[in-house]
């Protein structure tokens, strides 16, 4: 069969107009199941040629329609799952989403408690096509007194230029489109003020044209939101908690939220946060409290700077983290050097620690005492630095804070081998039980020191070459666990 027909039964198989249409869109509710689009992907799995020739016709032929609602959740038919919770991925990470070469977004500019505008899937959807470089985006914003949701009263509304800024992030796009839902495809969404028409959003002509020139030029684009993930991991790296190493990743709108706080000298409180973001439940953590920890408060600026995608208020905040975090650094390497110095050297001597040893147990012990005051050493230079405010506010929760800690594996090994080392149960335990305690504690600290290596070389990856490095990632170190 010649190509152009070949062509022909696979746009018969593929293409579907309607995919770019609302009416794919659930009327009566927005978590049921699209059973089929009339489409027959199966073709594509019958072999490697048909496979090739007829993907680009699948995604460079269909224009995709997706919808975003307020509340974070998100509806396309390539995915064919209509709910995306907030901080899921899986829509994004599709293996055929970026392939797809023609996007037609639906938004609500709608204000609604608790959510705050530009809508975090938007913004992630911008991030993740800005890889892409589609050729065409349709954005349409509802008209005011239309929402996803039955029965929603809306009297306010965010500025369109707010709603639309993660265009921003777009360069490279051929055709762009702007403007407000058509009415004739409405029927899909309910109106919310059933007694009143639909009145139209301001779209300021200047800020049009200036914002479709952007997305159409291959100006240069500072990807902060990839810069602010590199100092995030780095950040979290030091912190051994898991509560507190999740709180330390702000959620969507808490940099802005707390910039602005800030900026007004605004009190802080983790209740005050908790009702600010909507999460009532979550325990309550000292590095939060008012005032914040440096590197948390530099953390919450520095979403600020990848919410807004703006480079200086990032590029401060990461100063600010990796300045407090460098004297802590320094002390963990070099805790680290000195340990593992002694293990060298224990090694070369033929000593206690390694092996069959001819020593007696009265000249095991001293080593093991040395062995054990090193590691305790290098463990306490995991422990953060926190400054007097921060202090303060963990000693008024000392209890509940030295038991965030307490049954960690680091700390349940150190017990134990300090226990052996105590009332003559040396020799009653002997130093093989030491030994094989004392390996698994060092490969503990190693596995932190070496995640904390391995995400300072990372910091500065997705940097452009006119930013500052602050710090020296050290890429010449050689980085790796005793060979035991």
């Amino acid at each position: 069969i010649p190509i152009e027909i070949r062509n022909q039964i696979y746009e018969y198989l593929l293409v579907n107009p309607d995919l770019c249409s609302p009416e794919i869109f659930p009327s009566s509710s927005f978590h049921k199941q699209i059973d089929r689009y009339y489409l027959s992907p199966s073709i594509l799995g019958t072999c490697r040629q048909i496979s090739d020739e007829a993907t680009p016709i699948l995604y460079e032929r269909n224009t995709f329609i997706v919808g975003f609602n307020r509340d974070c959740r998100s509806y396309s038919p390539i995915s064919r799952i209509e709910a995306q919770i907030y901080g899921s991925t899986d829509f994004f990470q599709h293996p055929g989403f970026e392939k797809v070469k023609h996007w037609k977004v639906i938004l609500s500019a709608n204000e609604e408690k608790g959510f705050e505008a530009p809508i975090y899937h938007f913004v992630t959807f911008c991030r993740a096509i800005s890889d892409n470089f589609p050729r065409s985006l349709k954005v349409w914003i509802m008209p005011k007194g239309y929402s996803w949701v039955t029965e929603a009263r809306f009297r306010r509304y965010y500025d369109v230029t707010t709603v639309l800024q993660p265009l921003s992030l777009l360069r490279n796009i051929s055709e762009i489109h702007l403007g407000e839902l058509p009415i004739n495809e409405l029927s899909t969404f309910q109106p919310a003020r059933p007694q009143s028409a639909s009145s139209p959003h301001d779209f300021p002509t200047h800020w049009l044209e200036n914002m479709k020139a952007l997305v159409k030029s291959d100006k240069p684009l500072a990807r902060v939101w990839e810069m602010y993930q590199k100092l995030l991991n780095y950040a979290q790296s030091f912190e051994r908690n898991d509560q507190f190493r999740e709180n330390m990743e702000p959620i969507w709108g808490s940099g802005t939220c707390y910039a602005k706080r800030k900026a007004k000298g605004a009190s802080w409180s983790w209740r005050t946060w908790n009702r600010e973001m909507g999460d009532l439940d979550q325990p309550e953590n000292p590095f939060f409290l008012s005032p914040a920890h440096p590197v948390e408060e530099g953390l919450l600026l520095g979403s600020f700077g990848s919410e807004n995608n703006d480079i200086e208020s990032f590029l401060n905040a990461r100063a600010t983290v990796l300045g407090y975090l460098g004297p802590q650094y320094q002390r963990i390497a070099n805790a680290s050097l000195q340990l593992a110095e002694f293990v060298k050297a224990e090694k070369k001597q033929g000593g206690a620690l390694f092996g069959p040893s001819l020593l007696e147990n009265h000249e095991v012990e001293p080593r093991c005492t040395r062995a054990l005051l090193l590691l305790e050493d290098y463990a306490q230079s995991f422990v953060r630095d926190v400054p007097l405010a921060t202090r303060i506010n963990i000693r008024k929760r000392q209890a509940k804070f030295d038991c965030a800690y307490a049954f960690l594996e680091r700390e349940t090994l150190l017990k134990r081998l300090s226990s052996i080392l105590v009332n003559d149960n040396f020799k009653i335990t002997g130093s093989d039980k030491f030994f094989e305690l004392f390996k698994l504690a060092v490969d503990n600290m190693d596995k932190q020191y070496l995640m904390i290596r391995k995400t300072r070389k990372e910091l500065f990856d997705c940097d452009d070459d006119t930013y500052e490095r602050v710090i020296d990632p050290e890429l010449w170190k050689c980085d790796e666990m005793v060979n035991w």
